[in-house]
């Protein structure tokens, strides 16, 4: 990816939400679930146990990286014996995706230390209450260095052309449609048209698209457009105006009622409880880091 497009995307398209320090409980494991619009990145520095993406399961060591996209089913479990120790990052991830990036990356023996006090400096700032300018200069430079090393460690295991992540499930067949759901801009083309583009039929799409991702297809695309509409709401950096031309919308009343309407819904908040998960939220386990 060009340097310059990625430095533009941090803060528009690519947000930090949540850097935690997470010790899992002997035999813990959370629900099997996606995130709509997010990427997750979990960083394992001490113990063992088993991640489970699209239904291909992986043992967990220590010094893995796994690299989960937006609408990768995912689950993690900690070995009783001997719990995981990790690193969790959650970013809001719009628009192209980080094909570049494996499934799976492990730090060196010899750069654990630094790394992993690399994530718990950034964990430390992502949860101070009160920042100020610089701290968050300070973070954005932590991240820069924390994108550069997982580049690198990916150059250096020699990942490159189709062997950058595993053909099953998403990766198959759906990894393209779901490209096309994140935006911005925001368009639907609809179900037919992306089974046509796809090569298989309505109703085999659909059932994928459930089976891998955990929801509808229409129901994952209004999800992303929502979230992404209230990551950039919040931070006010464009009118309200242009951001309903980016998600979809003709009109910016259109916009704001379909915004009230998602979040203020049953359907809209079961949503975002059944399939994002965070340590903080849902998990019996110690989060480390101080909110």
């Amino acid at each position: 990816m060009d340097f310059q497009r990625w430095i533009s995307r941090l803060g528009t398209e690519i947000i930090p939400l949540e850097v935690n320090y997470f010790q899992a409980l002997g035999d813990e494991c959370t629900p099997e679930h996606t995130h709509p619009g997010q990427l997750h990145i979990a960083c394992f520095e001490k113990g063992s146990g088993w991640c489970m993406v699209n239904g291909i399961k992986h043992r967990i060591h220590s010094g893995d990286i796994y690299l989960i996209l937006p609408g990768e089913m995912h689950q993690f479990s900690a070995e009783p014996d001997n719990p995981y120790r990790a690193c969790f990052l959650h970013f809001s991830w719009f628009g192209e995706l980080p094909a570049e990036i494996p499934l799976t990356l492990k730090v060196p023996r010899s750069e654990k230390r630094k790394f992993f006090a690399l994530c718990s400096r950034m964990a430390d700032i992502c949860h101070k209450g009160d920042r100020d300018i610089s701290e968050d200069f300070f973070f954005y430079g932590e991240l820069l260095h924390f994108w550069g090393l997982l580049l690198r460690y990916a150059a250096d295991a020699g990942v490159s052309g189709e062997l950058l992540r595993p053909k099953e499930g998403i990766n198959k067949q759906l990894n393209q449609i779901v490209s096309k759901l994140h935006g911005p801009p925001f368009f639907y083309p609809g179900i037919d048209t992306l089974a046509e583009e796809s090569g298989i039929s309505r109703r085999q799409l659909t059932k994928l698209f459930r089976k891998f991702v955990g929801c509808g297809i229409k129901q994952y695309y209004l999800a992303n457009v929502m979230h992404y509409a209230k990551s950039i709401r919040e931070q006010k950096v464009i009118s309200v105006a242009e951001l309903a031309k980016q998600c979809g919308y003709s009109t910016p009343q259109n916009f704001l009622l379909a915004y009230k309407k998602f979040f203020s819904a049953p359907e809209g908040k079961d949503f975002s409880k059944s399939v994002v998960w965070t340590p903080t939220e849902t998990s019996a386990g110690k989060t480390i880091s101080k909110k």
